[in-house]
């Protein structure tokens, strides 16, 4: 579907009621193109002869972005953090009579969902200057929105094009509003999406699924059997990710990730055992600087195991 829309080049600019009917068409036809494109990001409403278009636009980058937020008078606050997804921005526009065949759509306003970005004139300016007479500018509107190119003109993006460095009275404050939402976004994206099993070689949907750190996926419910099976038998070695990549490299799960599949009481389990063989190997180690003096066997000769050794032990009794 062709866009943008333009009027036909015949018709003369006139104010006569011609054009009129020719400019309500123009904006009828419009609106239902981006309303099959963009169903979530557009909303309409009239008022008296004109009409008034919300647009929400998100804006989102292929690959994940260094964002440094820095308070712009004293640049002393910053915030560092890395980030796919904004919030998005929410334009109240207003389509006069006259549109698109002799003049551009109203910017009511823009706004930042979060209040991200605080600054939005020299955006407006830009959207402005992207109209054309006798031209439909909304669909391009919200491409170069979504695109981030905006980003690029308004110098906010570094020289490269990676980092994005962005002016805010309080860093601090929004940014975890971004870090939420950019992992709220990505997890439902993720929920969407089907992935291969590397255990059970079946598809999966997102939402029953597990990405690990290292950012291979398995479904939920083999990661669960495996782990569990791994930490009722003590083999804690082989709590990591199946692929055979990370197998050979012998990576281990971190907590985290243990911590999001296994049951309460397993999680318990491998942290004892994760301590138990760390002290194992601190005290069967052959250079004796790496044994810890504050770890003792329990006396009791039924169990024998590693334990700290008490505060109130005198030094003296071995």
């Amino acid at each position: 579907m062709d866009m943008p829309l333009s009027a036909p080049a015949s018709i003369p600019f006139t104010t006569g009621s011609a054009d009129m009917d020719v400019c309500k068409s123009l904006q009828q036809e419009e609106f239902e193109v981006l309303e099959s494109i963009y169903p979530e990001y557009i909303s309409k409403r009239h008022s008296d002869s004109r009409v008034l278009l919300e647009l929400q636009v998100p804006i989102g980058f292929a690959v994940a972005r260094p964002i440094e937020l820095f308070e712009p008078v004293s640049l002393e606050e910053r915030q560092k953090m890395t980030l796919s997804n904004f919030p998005p921005l929410i334009l109240q526009v207003i389509l006069p009579p006259c549109y698109p065949l002799r003049c551009p759509p109203a910017i009511i306003s823009i706004t930042a969902k979060n209040s991200w970005l605080q600054d939005t004139s020299a955006l407006r300016s830009l959207l402005n200057k992207l109209w054309e007479s006798g031209q439909s500018v909304l669909y391009l509107w919200i491409e170069y929105l979504q695109s981030g190119d905006w980003l690029r003109d308004l110098e906010m993006l570094s020289d490269d094009n990676n980092s994005l460095r962005i002016p805010h009275s309080n860093p601090s404050v929004v940014a975890p509003l971004l870090s939420d939402y950019d992992f709220s976004l990505q997890s439902a994206q993720f929920s969407m999406k089907s992935y291969a099993c590397g255990i059970c070689l079946e598809y999966v949907k997102g939402a029953r699924c597990l990405q690990l750190s290292c950012d291979h996926v398995f479904c939920r419910s083999c990661l669960e059997d495996f782990w569990g099976m791994c930490i009722s038998e003590g083999d804690i070695d082989r709590i990591g990710c199946p692929d055979p990549d990370c197998v050979k490299k012998g990576s281990k799960a971190s907590a985290k990730d243990v911590a999001h599949v296994v049951t309460v009481q397993e999680l318990q389990r491998w942290k004892w055992l994760e301590m138990k063989q760390e002290l194992e190997r601190a005290q069967t180690s052959t250079d004796t600087s790496a044994q810890d003096p504050s770890i003792l066997n329990c006396p009791v000769p039924t169990c024998q195991n590693l334990v700290p050794k008490p505060r109130d032990v005198d030094p003296e009794s071995g």
